[in-house]
């Protein structure tokens, strides 16, 4: 760049150069000129010749004074200053300036000398002690040669200087000659230099003219690009729209299709015809968020989220496409990252979703692994969300075309794998909108790693509520960074066990669980190996291991009874794991004895539950009437108001979200009442969300507990509001293997699921977790029984109302159509979590973010996925009944 700048202006920077040279030139003799005046101006010879002329005045006046003299003796002293006079004269001609001059001509210096000798001698003749009759006659003599030595010096001294002066003089004229030509020059460049610069001034307006025109022509040129790509962007959205419609259909007639009476084949047809829509409507939808991108209509939310909430929908959102392939599919999180966070939890979801879904899509074995850390970057809290598979890999020359619309590996890829080449397009964008960045690590034929990396945002931390019940006590093998403090947050005691001991808890307090944290699978087949040489008391404790993909490993060690958290990895997993799977090392057959011991802890007391959802409300009543509470139910805030009217209630449990009036407002409404002001009202809802606790106190409720409720949780909120302090609440208390001998532990064979009560259930069938929903139920299966009968209905066709027609186009009608899936979708989400359907619970809750948030196309995906589930729940459901 800068060789073409110099050859280009090369006339420019020649006449620039010349003038420096003449200018730098002129400078240095302007100042040899000034040194050369100054040395015309300087006094030297000028002070030679007054010292020799003060030298001769001396000597004449030495010699006046001989002559004028009388009696030499009597004036002894005046002779001998008047000598002292002329000595120093001479003295000072030899000496300083005045001696160098001399001594710089040779003539002049052979003189000087010669009069000092003559002084010399004269010096001799005063010094006497006395002067005798013809001292004058002797001193007189030498006292004229003196003289004439210093007229000799005087003479001489003024042709030096006239020689030296016209010299001088001479080399001065010939500096200026040289100074004039030089200026001349200088003259010269710098007019050649300002002709330079008005021609290239003259250039470069040509040259802005010619930039104006090309701007001109570019932002015509660029109006018409937008026009171009918003006719396009109206075009997709338009086609997307026109053919989502019937797509639509398509779908919903295909699950009206597959709830007739068909035969296998059929069966297998409507299965592929529907999987095939969901793929084109995928597509669809990928084209559409791709326009409304490059429209700029998509705006980022800031809002507060659930971290492991988020998880837990990525991974029902994909597990099953890994468990189609067999690979294995983990989520592990760092324990340390607060659970409550900022962000856009709907585009966060849409980003991981489809990075999870690629490396599933392009792995034909191994496995896929979604890893969530922070890190650090200038001094500032990042997260990162690291997406790593085992599959093809990418090729080096590809990776810096991978983020561009419409474009793949190659076009067998798209041939082999499909899909229209917009994902990582879309994905990069979206990233750039949260703030964050996408990073790509890879290897042909070994794998790839995709990093998601956004700002880290606390939510504001919650008020500390109440101290947490102790839990009782956890062993630990092992470690992993966190833990410990989660145990902590969760009630737990722990203790670190030495497995390699077997005597460790011979003086000890057996503890309430066993749970391992190994790092390697060799770590975990040593430590399980060490727990069969412990006593039968350790052996028989309840146990868990943390480590991905664990239940194979288990499997490959035949340790089938120990449980395992090894697919999605969070503290909320951990903390369900702690709860329901460790609670008990073996499954409890229907004729077993009750697992929750039946009190009285609410005789006499009259509790009203205000519920929407019948499902909720069912098991709320069961729980509370297993322990003699006298029960009223009202469906909404408005009926509530008008029950508490009527009747008297000690309590009230008020969910928040319901039609007609909500549990806000009806809170404030009962509080108007004076006679119910201090009446406790518990809030209840399914958001979890940080604020939700400050809501419902802040409109007069007392207290508050989240969506699935928890039996001790409930009956601990309840003791203290209702003033039962001095009441214990005893933990479930399940019955030990040893001590029944109708208990099957995990280490049986599977078993065979028939419909009659006295077979034994599994933990889980597809969609359904049995043990965390038994556990919900108070451990009743009856009670779990007759709520999965309940359910069934809830799952009759919850969304028929829904016109997926009207909510595609926005409009007013659009508008209260996504009100309304919303507040079904959460409703469903209720119910599912009261029964562990966990899957089909991950679905709704995505659907009612995608409904409140205003995403139809991401609604009509998860609609069609919903139905999905729903079919292998209801299966799974029908098979307990």
């Amino acid at each position: 760049m800068v060789t073409l700048g110099l050859l280009r202006n090369w006339r420019l920077w020649l006449f620039g150069l010349a003038s420096l040279l003449f200018l730098v030139f002129s400078i240095g003799l302007y100042t040899l000129i000034n040194d050369q005046q100054k040395m015309l101006a300087s006094p030297a010879e000028e002070n030679a010749l007054r010292a020799v002329h003060q030298t001769e005045k001396e000597l004449l006046r030495f010699q006046f004074f001989l002559n004028e003299t009388v009696n030499l003796n009597q004036h002894r002293e005046d002779l001998a200053f008047r000598f002292d006079l002329v000595y120093s004269r001479v003295a000072i001609m030899q000496t300083g300036k005045l001696g160098r001059f001399y001594r710089s001509n040779d003539d002049l210096q052979k003189h000087v000398e010669s009069l000092k000798r003559q002084v010399d001698i004269m010096d001799d003749l005063v010094q006497a002690e006395s002067y005798s009759s013809d001292f004058v006659s002797l001193i007189m003599p030498e006292l004229e040669k003196a003289l004439d030595e210093a007229l000799d010096i005087e003479l001489k001294g003024l042709l030096y200087e006239a020689n030296e002066s016209y010299t001088a003089k001479l080399y001065l004229v010939t500096l200026f000659n040289y100074f004039t030509y030089l200026l001349g020059g200088l003259a010269l460049s710098v007019l050649a230099l300002i002709v330079e610069l008005v021609l290239q001034s003259k250039r470069s307006d040509e040259k802005h003219l010619q930039a104006i025109r090309l701007t001109k022509e570019l932002e015509e040129n660029f109006v018409k690009a937008q026009a171009a790509t918003k006719a396009k962007t109206e075009f997709l959205a338009t086609m997307s729209h026109e053919i989502r419609t019937p797509m639509n259909g398509i779908i919903g007639l295909g699950h009206l299709i597959q709830s007739t009476v068909l035969d296998q084949t059929q069966t297998e047809y409507v299965r592929k015809m529907l999987r095939s829509a969901d793929s084109l409507l995928s597509i669809i939808n990928d084209i559409l968020d791709f326009s409304k991108i490059e429209s700029g209509a998509i705006e980022i939310e800031r809002r507060d989220f659930n971290l492991d909430s988020l998880l837990e929908q990525v991974f029902v959102l994909n597990e099953w496409r890994a468990i189609e392939k067999g690979l294995m599919f983990i989520i592990d999180r760092d324990f340390r990252l607060d659970n409550q966070l900022i962000g856009d939890a709907f585009r966060m979801n849409q980003i991981l979703v489809n990075l999870v879904s690629n490396a599933i899509k392009f792995t034909d074995s191994g496995k896929v692994t979604l890893t969530v850390s922070q890190i650090e970057r200038n001094s500032t809290a990042w997260i990162r969300f690291s997406v790593v598979d085992t599959g093809l890999g990418i090729r080096p020359n590809k990776i810096e075309s991978l983020f561009e619309a419409f474009k793949q590996e190659d076009s067998s890829t798209t041939r082999r794998f499909g899909g229209t080449g917009l994902g990582l397009a879309i994905t990069k964008q979206l990233s750039d909108l949260l703030g964050g960045e996408i990073h790509v690590k890879t290897e042909f034929g070994s794998g790839s790693e995709f990093r998601l990396e956004c700002p880290l945002i606390h939510a504001e931390p919650e008020e500390e509520g109440d101290t947490v019940s102790p839990q009782g006590t956890v062993a630990v093998i092992g470690g992993r960074p966190g833990f410990n403090q989660l145990l902590t947050q969760l009630g737990w005691e722990f203790e670190f066990f030495d497995v390699s001991n077997s005597h460790f808890y011979l003086q000890r307090t057996l503890p309430n669980k066993l749970v391992l944290l190994p790092y390697s699978f060799k770590e975990l087949k040593g430590w399980l190996e060490q727990l069969n040489q412990q006593p039968e008391s350790i052996k028989r404790l309840p146990r868990v291991v943390i480590y991905p993909n664990c239940a194979k490993a288990l499997q490959r060690v035949n340790m089938l009874g120990t449980h395992c958290l090894g697919g999605l990895i969070t503290p909320t997993a951990v903390k369900e794991y702690l709860a329901t799977r460790t609670l008990k090392n073996a499954l409890v057959r229907s004729n077993a004895a009750g697992i929750i011991s039946k009190k009285q802890y609410f005789k006499d007391k009259h509790i009203l539950i205000v519920e929407d959802n019948a499902l909720n409300a069912q098991i709320l009543g069961q729980l509370l009437t297993m322990q003699s509470a006298s029960i009223g139910f009202s469906p909404n805030g408005e009926e509530a108001v008008n029950e508490l009217k009527l009747n008297s209630y000690d309590l009230i449990i008020m969910d928040v979200q319901m039609p007609i009036l909500d549990g806000y407002s009806a809170t404030r409404q009962i509080r108007l009442n004076p006679k119910l002001k201090d009446i406790p009202i518990i809030a209840m809802t399914a958001n979890a969300m940080k604020g939700d606790r400050e809501k419902a106190l802040e409109s007069g409720m007392n207290d508050y507990l989240s969506k699935p409720v928890v039996p001790e949780t409930l009956y601990s909120t309840l003791i203290k509001w209702l003033g039962l302090e001095e009441i214990d609440v005893e933990p479930i208390s399940y019955i030990e293997p040893s001590k029944d001998k109708t208990l099957l532990t995990d280490n049986d064979a599977s078993p065979v699921i028939h419909s009659h009560p006295s077979i034994q259930w599994p933990e889980y069938l597809l969609g359904l977790n049995i043990s965390q929903g038994v556990k919900q139920c108070g451990s009743s299966k009856d009670v779990y029984r007759t709520m999965l009968r309940q359910y069934l209905k809830d799952l009759d066709s919850p969304f028929q109302s829904i016109r997926l027609d009207i909510i595609v186009e926005p409009s007013l009608e659009a508008s209260t159509e996504l009100k309304q899936l919303a507040f079904i979708a959460h409703r469903l989400k209720g119910s599912s979590e009261s029964v562990a359907a966990l899957e089909i619970a991950a679905i709704t809750a995505a659907l009612e973010i995608a409904a409140k948030t205003e995403h139809p196309s991401e609604c009509a995906m998860l609609l069609s996925q919903f139905d999905e589930a729903r079919s292998v729940v209801i299966a799974s459901i029908q098979t307990l009944l």
